[in-house]
């Protein structure tokens, strides 16, 4: 079958012969109008397509581009280009011919994204721009109905309001130290949810319900496998009979594509376990052949990139060997597959049965993910972990459930714990870990309730209120810039966040921070971990031993944070300037603002304190008749 490409002024045309009529469609502005009927695309949504139906295609399917869009992506957000392919093959996901499309900004940054196959004779490519500005792009392949198709787009950045509205426009999850951070530079508090098998087990609607739940709970992350192999709820399967007979059927994928999307759309990021579990699921025993997992990796790689995710290479790897050789030497083998493949390089980790060591020094392995004993001592061994000098994640280290692994006590003092001695990043498992069979699986106990899921998740799941408090609590900290601070404390767990210190304090009670060397003045506040209650312990000096008393018996967490800048000591000179002292943060700079009418303030000066303070004059008016109020405003660091 063959197709032609040329350009008409401002506009790409694209004839496909061997059918009745032509396929034309014009790219006006960036933005894709399709002239062919009855192909299923659209232009106007930022969200995946529905791909064709997973049938051998017609012999009249058309060929070329058969959309892109939207016309105008915002950075970091999936923008889809839809082809067909004239020779797609019996079995496309095994046979089918690749594809990759190339996208080039302004700049010169440059970014080859890998295409998949989507049903029928359709192949998409998603991308996702990471600057805004033009972007041009053309695609190669060894179908003609692939290959040579260009155009561009403009990707916008977004506007403060939906930055605020999803912190996950920020962009991409990149590693900082032993911390995380956003594209932007933001630091980022991953505090999360996990089921495994939420792709096979939950319909949309149940799944949307928990991300809302999630979302309504200050929750940033999810974790669960692309497929975990157990589980048929629904009658989804992403295969056509056993996995070795490579007849993947892609509704599975189009149902996923939408649960990923509207996790991200409510700034929650998701945890992708690409491969399942070597013993818990069979997994190497299922795809059977290194060349059959290779494609299943390559295939979620490509579908799945444009996202905002994390990669996990498998669930609990050392549980058995695959059938081509090592476990361990299969996780480093895979991660550098998955580097090469995803051209965001989110970041990677594997999950274990207590935490990969052997592969840790591995540059493509990002994060160490921790499921240890679930005992009083966690935070000792994550302070060990903290040698490897990577980001911790401690994933299933408590469960919340009605029926079984209720450790809620246990499990949200080692979130405290873990965080405040060695920054392991949380993720735990809510009511939803549940399964199907189990008499405490949420849809299912929530219809017998008479309550919609949501509801249920907000009302019953006592875990996922307590990870809120957790999350809001410590939200203002920075963990790039983390250190322990064990020796600070006579008790409990103490660590460093920049000019900020967080404590706990197992059972309440008072404990002794020791600020020595530490200039300036201190507001402190203290959550009961159990019940949520916050209360402000009041403001304390630095420059010595501080007596802090939590007003609890019960398990307690400590901010010790600077407190706001303020102008102390006023004195009216024989010069007839004012003269005060700024109390603020060490060597950080502020101006110095007055006003008469608390309208308009107008800077007079910019100072740097030393040792938290440092000394300011201001001159008065003539005759003096006329008030003048003065407030210190912080400069913004680099």
């Amino acid at each position: 079958m063959g197709r032609r490409l040329f350009r008409r002024g401002a506009d790409w045309i694209v004839f496909a012969a061997g059918w009745r009529r032509a396929l034309a469609a014009w790219v006006l502005a960036g933005g894709l109008v399709s002239a062919a009927a009855g192909l299923g695309a659209s232009a106007e949504t930022g969200g995946p397509i529905a791909g064709g139906a997973a049938t051998a295609p017609s012999p009249a399917a058309p060929v070329g581009l058969l959309s892109a869009g939207p016309a105008a992506p915002l950075t970091f957000r999936p923008y889809e280009i839809a082809l067909g392919a004239e020779a797609p093959a019996a079995l496309p996901y095994r046979d089918g011919p690749g594809v990759t499309a190339t996208f080039v900004h302004a700049s010169g940054d440059r970014i080859v994204a890998p295409g998949f196959w989507d049903g029928s004779n359709v192949w998409r490519i998603r991308f996702a721009p990471t600057r805004p500005g033009v972007w041009e792009w053309s695609t190669r392949s060894s179908d003609p109905g692939l290959n040579g198709v260009a155009s561009n787009l403009t990707a916008a950045a977004p506007g403060p309001a939906e930055v605020a509205a999803n912190v996950l426009l920020r962009g991409f999850l990149e590693r900082d130290g032993h911390g995380w951070r956003l594209s932007d530079g933001s630091p980022f508090l991953p505090v999360g949810d996990t089921q495994f098998s939420f792709a096979e087990e939950l319909f949309l609607p149940e799944f949307q319900a928990w991300m809302n739940a999630l979302e309504a709970r200050g929750l940033n992350t999810v974790q669960g496998c692309v497929w975990l192999s157990l589980y048929t709820r629904g009658g989804l399967s992403p295969f056509r009979g056993a996995p070795a007979a490579d007849d993947l059927d892609p509704a599975y994928f189009q149902r996923l594509d939408q649960m990923v999307q509207y996790a991200n759309d409510r700034g929650i990021m998701v945890g992708l376990v690409i491969g399942g579990f070597p013993d818990n699921s069979k997994w190497w025993t299922k795809l059977n052949t290194i060349e059959r997992d290779d494609r299943w990796f390559s295939y979620a790689l490509a579908r799945y990139a444009a996202f905002n995710v994390r990669w996990v290479l498998y669930g609990e790897v050392d549980e058995a060997n695959p059938p081509w050789g090592a476990w361990s030497s299969e996780v480093q083998r895979k991660a550098q597959l998955v580097k090469s493949i995803d051209p965001y390089r989110h970041p990677l980790g594997c999950h274990h049965r207590t935490a990969d060591t052997s592969n840790i020094a591995n540059p493509n392995i990002d994060f160490l993910e921790v499921q240890i004993a679930r005992n009083e001592t966690q935070y000792t061994a994550a302070l060990g972990y903290r040698a490897h000098g990577k980001p911790l994640w401690f994933e299933e280290y408590w469960y919340e459930s009605a029926g079984y692994d209720n450790e809620t006590a246990l499990g949200i003092r080692n979130t405290h714990r873990n965080f405040i001695a060695a920054l392991a990043f949380p993720t735990f498992g809510s009511l939803m870990r549940a399964h199907a069979t189990h008499s405490d699986f949420p849809p299912a106990r929530a219809a017998q309730l008479g309550m919609n899921l949501e509801d249920y998740l907000l009302q019953k799941d006592t875990g996922l209120r307590r990870m809120q408090q957790f999350a809001d609590f410590m939200r203002g900290l920075d963990p790039t810039t983390f250190q322990p601070a064990a020796a600070r404390v006579n008790r409990g767990q103490c660590g460093q966040f920049g000019s900020s210190w967080a404590l706990f304090l197992p059972g309440g009670g008072a404990v002794s921070l020791d600020l020595t060397g530490v200039p300036g003045e201190f507001d402190v506040r203290r959550l009961e971990i159990q019940q949520g209650n916050v209360l402000n312990l009041g403001r304390i000096q630095g420059g010595g031993v501080r007596l802090l008393v939590s007003r609890t018996l019960a398990d307690a967490s400590i901010l010790v944070v600077p407190a706001a800048p303020r102008l102390a000591d006023p004195r009216l000179m024989p010069d007839q300037t004012i003269a005060f002292q700024l109390l603020g943060e060490n060597e950080r700079a502020f101006d110095i603002e007055h006003t008469a009418d608390f309208r308009v303030w107008t800077a007079i000066s910019r100072v740097v304190t030393s040792d938290a303070r440092c000394d300011c004059r201001a001159s008065l008016p003539a005759g003096g008749s006329e008030p003048r109020f003065f407030r210190a405003v912080s400069v913004p660091g680099p």
